[in-house]
């Protein structure tokens, strides 16, 4: 899911998913990379679960949030920072922003998912400001960043702004003139004074250009100077910040104040840069011509059969020469044909088809996306769903994990069988040593990663020897988790380079999904190469 594969390339990234409850869920997993500073949000039905900097972490659900049998909706805002440069050649800026997985703890119902980035995503709106001045918050969609947004109907408020309320985004705004000495040169920039106890942070716009991102409990950077040009010198002035409060009870912008750097004589004369204002037929949301809907079982074995139901109901007028189209993924087949004609739909009717949805055998991806479009001569809209498509649990007796079907995430090149996780080229790896000790079996990754192996509740122990590979010279820090339906059991405390193996030993009993986790130190993953050596699993029949 990570939104570089949607266009997505810069700025913060909204998800939404929905899933049909259980009632069993006790919480959400989401893997994450939002970059260092960055950090991801998450509420459920609208309530608040927190924020996490971790690229793995779980999310208790409160009593109470649930909606059994209904829809629910998990909504997390990913708050990236920008990709490292390549200087030190560690092709760290090749690092994916946003969720790379999500999955509930306690059922295997599955998450649909939508994202939504930058307005335009690779179609620049705004090309002369480019394609790293906004993201996908709402406010930067609509427009709200830029010179002459209509913001007569916000309230007023003085900074500091004192005012509680729940996580989330707001928005603030202001407006001023100035008329500098001809002839001087006055560097001129914003500064923000506040309590480093309140965790937030604040895109910074000015003429609606991103000048700066203002982590108020991480800096040290609280002043950002703003560029001769950018800033009218003689003219008037537009200043957005978008503050993302994480803390529970939400938190108000601190002091912000315009401050001059220096006065200097200067023969030098700049023009102001061009700063498009906002438009209203630019900055706004496309509305949809129907209504689709897609239901399918939350499991389909894989060669197995399910059936699946789409529904499209026009939103005005009647719906001319209307479809439903079903969309599988590849290896995936559908009966009747997937393109269904509706004819003409009248409004305020629904129509609805059913398919006989076969998924593909042997191995692949855990789960599909099916997703149905519905058209007529007034435009198109869709809908998709999650559907699990998991391997088989093991059977009885011990298995090495490097020979079972898992899924991963990682933070340099794919996770190895039985060899150290090498460089970023599969099969690249060496064979696995640990403090001068050798191994033939297990999994070689690198931190950040995740490694999910699908045991269906038929397992009851998981044993591995784990460390730093021989092959970082010593060098490399890392921390060694294992989850069973997001539940911790086992973990490590930092281990280094050269450090001897340490055993884990975990009580599975009973849990459908394995997720060995491994962390960094603490100070960067380069060289985190991290060996699961002699990893296996004890199953019943």
């Amino acid at each position: 899911m990570g939104a570089h594969n949607y266009g997505f390339h810069a700025g913060s990234i909204w998800y939404r998913g929905h899933f049909t409850a259980a009632g069993t869920e006790t919480a959400v997993k989401v893997d994450a990379t939002t970059g260092r500073g960055g950090s991801y949000l998450a509420w459920l039905n609208g309530t608040y679960l927190g924020s996490s900097d971790d690229a793995t972490h779980r999310f208790d659900i409160p009593a109470g949030t649930l909606k059994q049998g209904k829809d629910n909706v998990l909504a997390v805002l990913s708050a990236n920072t920008a990709h490292k440069q390549d200087w030190s050649a560690d092709d760290s800026h090749k690092e994916p922003r946003g969720l790379t997985g999500a999955s509930l703890v306690g059922s295997a119902k599955q998450i649909g998912w939508r994202l939504q980035g930058a307005l335009g995503g690779e179609d620049l709106v705004d090309p002369v400001r480019g394609p790293l001045n906004t993201g996908g918050l709402y406010g930067e969609r609509h427009g709200m960043h830029l010179p002459g947004y209509p913001d007569d109907a916000w309230p007023s408020v003085s900074l500091p702004d004192s005012r509680k309320g729940a996580p989330g985004v707001s928005w603030y705004r202001t407006a001023f003139d100035l008329n500098l000495p001809k002839g001087q040169d006055v560097p001129l920039g914003l500064t923000f004074k506040d309590d480093k106890a309140k965790d937030y942070r604040a895109l910074v716009y000015v003429n609606g250009w991103m000048v700066g991102l203002y982590v108020n409990n991480l800096g040290p950077q609280t002043t950002f100077p703003v560029q001769p040009g950018m800033l009218r010198t003689h003219g008037h002035n537009t200043v957005a910040i978008a503050v993302i409060g994480e803390d529970a009870n939400g938190d108000g912008l601190g002091n912000v104040s315009l401050e001059a750097y220096g006065n200097h004589t200067t023969p030098l004369h700049y023009r102001d840069i061009a700063s498009p204002g906002w438009s209203a037929a630019v900055y706004r949301d496309p509305q949809a011509t129907a209504d689709v809907r897609i239901d399918a079982p939350d499991t389909i074995a894989r060669g197995k059969s399910g059936e699946v139901t789409a529904s499209y109901t026009p939103r005005r007028g009647t719906a001319h020469d209307a479809s439903l189209t079903l969309r599988l993924p590849d290896g995936w087949t559908a009966e009747p044909e997937a393109a269904q004609r509706l004819g003409n739909v009248p409004a305020g009717s629904t129509v609805t088809r059913s398919w006989k949805v076969t998924s593909s055998g042997g191995s692949g991806p855990w789960s599909a996306v099916l997703s149905a479009t519905g058209r007529s001569r007034d435009g198109s809209a869709d809908a998709a769903t999650s559907v699990a498509s998991p391997p088989a649990a093991p059977g009885a007796g011990t298995h090495d994990l490097a020979g079972l079907d898992f899924l991963s995430t990682n933070g340099w090149g794919p996770v190895e069988r039985n060899t150290s996780n090498g460089e970023d080229a599969a099969g690249d790896g060496r064979p696995m040593s640990i403090a001068g000790t050798a191994y033939a079996k297990g999994l070689g990754a690198h931190a950040d990663s995740d490694i999910t192996v699908h045991l269906g509740g038929k397992c009851s122990r998981f044993t591995a020897s784990v460390g730093v590979d021989d092959e970082t010279d010593s060098a490399g820090s890392v921390t060694f988790t294992v989850l069973a339906d997001g539940k911790q059991v086992a973990a490590t405390p930092v281990l280094r380079g050269h450090q001897a193996a340490v055993t884990l030993n975990a009580d599975v009993s009973g849990a459908q999904v394995l997720d060995l986790v491994v962390g960094n130190g603490g100070d960067g993953n380069a060289q985190d190469h991290a060996d699961w050596a002699n990893a296996t699993v004890s199953c019943a029949s």
